[in-house]
């Protein structure tokens, strides 16, 4: 049997729009990006109650908010969907500004390593390859990276990092699933895994000494015991 569950909420427009990401701000506070409308719906009361704070796809036409994290500077960044920025809210998400516009049709992986440079995953880059943007100084200037300069262009997804300089990239879409790994803060990249049912790679996480990744479309969990 299931819990009880309680309808709290219904995003507007009913049926159009999915939730797509979600951020905790602090206890009892949160973010909501949708899909299809690219609107953030904020939380003050535990998830009770929910009011629209931002139209992406009327300020900027974007269609989907990918991504959340917050910074080392205390601020929080999202990643969006055509077209694909990276946009800062300071003020707990009541605002936001593009702080970098990138040269593909969706940002969407998103993480900031412990040395403070943000890695930022891109969909359909520009140069053909599968890439990403790096940025050392909160996109007042970056770098555009290719993950291979060999393999054919993918969708970089999602990272996983826990410290240090080690990064891991997983890649999708357009292919089948692959992991990249960085050991210098994401400057150089190297595959390290190639999942060929996978259709796209979801998300990291680690227990114990052991790394894990979910891959869609073959609903399977991958493990991984020698760091990547």
């Amino acid at each position: 049997r299931f819990p009880s569950v309680e309808l709290v909420n219904t995003f507007e427009p009913p049926g159009e729009t999915n939730v797509r990401s979600s951020f905790q701000l602090s206890d009892g506070a949160a973010l909501i990006g949708t899909e299809e409308t690219g609107d953030i719906y904020k939380t003050e009361d535990g998830g009770m109650s929910w009011r629209k704070v931002w139209d992406g796809g009327e300020e900027w036409d974007i269609a989907d908010v990918r991504n959340f994290i917050r910074g080392q500077d205390g601020h929080v960044y999202i990643t969006t969907t055509e077209p694909g920025t990276v946009s800062r809210s300071m003020d707990e998400g009541e605002s936001w500004e593009i702080v970098s516009t990138a040269n593909a049709s969706r940002t969407v992986g998103l993480v900031q390593l412990e040395e403070g440079a943000i890695l930022v995953g891109l969909r359909r880059s520009e140069n053909g390859k599968t890439s990403i943007v790096r940025s050392e100084d909160y996109f007042s200037s970056s770098e555009w990276l290719p993950l291979s300069n060999t393999e054919p262009r993918q969708n970089v997804t999602c990272f996983g990092h826990w410290g240090g300089s080690h990064v891991l990239a997983g890649v999708g879409y357009e292919g089948s699933g692959k992991i990249y790994k960085s050991t210098d803060n994401g400057v150089t990249w190297t595959k390290k895994a190639e999942f060929p049912d996978a259709r796209d790679l979801m998300g990291f996480f680690k227990a114990g000494d052991n790394m894990y990744v979910l891959a869609s479309g073959i609903s399977t969990l991958f493990k991984s015991s020698d760091d990547g």
